[in-house]
């Protein structure tokens, strides 16, 4: 779901403006009362592991120094956001036999949160240099350490051939144990659509109508008192 232009934004601010001056003139009628309609909508964007390989240098570090063995491949592991399918973009709720109204999004979470993934992006992509540095040091001064202990043992270097599968297998074991942070909440709709209808006093069902690449009907009810404000909440969170 793309960012909305400003047409949009405007047509929904025009949208919410008519709904509030309808609500000011139920708020002067006697006994009126008002029910807000809130639809979750959908599932947030969730974080996903993203793993791709790239060329790097496979080195020893020794009490010699730093030396480089091989050129290699190395696994790079980063979250990354990713939007999720949801069949609904459009509600309507009715109120017995009261003529429908539009639901409009009063939440737009699923927007919010991938604008706020990308401003965190550079801190993403340190992070996971740092990581890949953190293991490039460890598997050189494990490789290290055991080119020395064969060296020891054996009085003779360790086979070319035989470092570079070491290097991998070392490389293949801390890049199993480097996972990135994939903690998200699940039940976080990816957007809240709101609607305010008027009603007598009383009992009344509410009925919800979702729209998009499927369709649902849903009833609620809800009894009101005159003069106040009652909540209905629904959740079509798939």
């Amino acid at each position: 779901m793309s960012s909305p232009t400003r047409e949009e934004l405007e047509a929904r601010v025009q949208e919410l403006e008519r709904s509030l001056q309808r609500f000011k003139v139920m708020e002067t009628a006697v006994g009126a009362t008002q029910i807000l309609i809130a639809v979750m909508n959908g599932q947030a964007p969730i974080r996903v592991s993203r793993r791709t390989a790239i060329p790097a240098p496979l080195m020893s570090i020794t009490r010699d120094g730093v030396s480089v063995d091989q050129l290699g491949i190395k696994e790079i592991h980063y979250p990354e956001l990713v939007k999720r399918s949801h069949r609904f973009n459009r509600g309507v709720v009715g109120i017995g036999n009261q003529v429908s109204q539009q639901l409009v999004r009063g939440v737009d979470i699923e927007s919010q949160a991938l604008a706020r993934f990308e401003e965190e992006r550079p801190r993403i992509i340190s992070a996971t240099v740092t990581r890949l540095l953190t293991r490039a040091i460890i598997a050189g001064a494990l490789s290290g350490a055991a080119q020395a202990a064969y060296e020891r043992n054996q009085g003779k270097k360790m086979d070319g051939w035989a470092v570079f599968f070491m290097n991998v297998a070392l490389d293949k074991a801390l890049s199993s144990l480097d996972v990135p942070d994939c903690r998200c909440w699940n039940f976080l709709p990816a957007e809240i659509l709101v609607g305010l209808v008027a009603a007598p006093p009383g009992e009344h069902t509410v009925t919800l109508q979702m729209s998009g690449t499927g369709g649902m009907n849903l009833t609620a009810k809800t009894e009101v008192k005159a003069g106040q404000l009652s909540v209905v909440q629904f959740y079509v969170t798939y």
